[in-house]
């Protein structure tokens, strides 16, 4: 019954963590904006050449290509319209 017990409280522990590590990186209640609201907000922060604009993780994503043509992702929260993240590949 303890090995049980034990296996039991463990596999719930693991799920919590499990949860708690997928949550996305805007995380809203409030209403969303429309994507093209979050492109113009790229646009406006500097990053002009946007090729591709999608959802991740709970955030509007900007793809495309800097003048030197390194790639750079753009994460922009859905109802702020911040720029939260941004990763640059070479």
């Amino acid at each position: 019954m303890f090995k049980l017990s034990l296996a039991l409280t463990s596999l719930a522990c693991a799920t919590a963590a499990s949860a708690a590590l997928a949550g996305d990186l805007c995380e809203t209640t409030s209403a969303r904006k429309h994507i093209d609201d979050a492109k113009a907000s790229a646009h406006a922060a500097g990053y002009t050449n946007i090729v591709r604009m999608g959802e991740y993780q709970g955030c509007f994503e900007a793809i495309g290509r800097y003048n030197d043509g390194s790639v750079f992702e753009v994460y922009i929260h859905p109802t702020t319209l911040e720029i939260v993240k941004v990763k640059r590949t070479t």
